[in-house]
């Protein structure tokens, strides 16, 4: 299935029979904004030099992106992915409201609006059609579980999955969630990922994971 990382990692991340996110808030937060910076990169939007974002944007008229692509210009210096992911967690509900619209608009998910005791709504998203999250799903599974050559997206989807603490998603089985976190760190070091996809791929995980311990470190200072 052709389609943006940050569409496949929340295809991956709604539970398919409670139609919500499945992955813990912070976590998903951080890493959605990584899938969106790694959607940049394909996009030849942003590059890395010296472990630093380099921006090389071009506006498309979406609001959301040419206003990213203002805020990252308009840096005085190249800052490393880290900051850049912190900066724009604000943006990740956002990003997810758009991303799931236009899932809703291509007939992928179905909205549905719901109360809590008849008076809070809360809105659910169902798959009209699973097939879409079963392919991304079985893929992975192939790349991690059976040794097949993983695609330049699906590094990105196991990078992002990991950081996320979410590999478990790809599990069939309670004895297979083990043996995935396993094959994940494996694969993120094989051949020392040395070509520039793997090495944005992997500093962008590093830079989610540093997000999320800053975050919880903050939020645990507070209490």
């Amino acid at each position: 299935m052709e389609s943006t990382i940050t569409r496949q990692f929340i295809i991956l991340a709604l539970h398919p029979e409670k139609g919500r996110i499945t992955i813990q808030d912070t976590y998903f937060r951080y890493a959605l904004i990584g899938a969106y910076f790694l959607d940049l990169f394909k996009n030849g939007e942003i590059s890395m030099t010296n472990k630093r974002l380099s921006p090389s944007f071009r506006r498309n008229g979406d609001l959301l992106h040419d206003k990213i692509a203002d805020i990252i210009e308009k840096s005085s210096r190249l800052k490393r992915f880290s900051w850049w992911i912190r900066r724009f967690s604000t943006k990740s509900r956002l990003i997810r409201s758009e991303t799931i619209s236009s899932l809703v608009d291509q007939g992928i998910l179905r909205h549905e609006k719901r109360f809590f005791l008849n008076i809070i709504p809360y809105n659910r998203y169902f798959f009209s059609d699973i097939r879409s999250r079963n392919e991304i799903i079985e893929g992975l599974r192939g790349a991690l579980l059976y040794n097949k050559q993983a695609t330049g997206d699906q590094m990105m989807l196991i990078a992002l999955l990991k950081a996320a603490s979410a590999t478990s998603i790809l599990s069939r089985e309670r004895e297979e969630k083990r043996m995935l976190k396993i094959r994940c760190s494996e694969l993120m070091k094989k051949d020392e990922m040395s070509s520039e996809i793997d090495k944005v791929i992997r500093e962008v995980r590093a830079a989610i994971v540093s997000a999320v311990a800053i975050s919880v470190m903050t939020t645990h200072g507070h209490h």
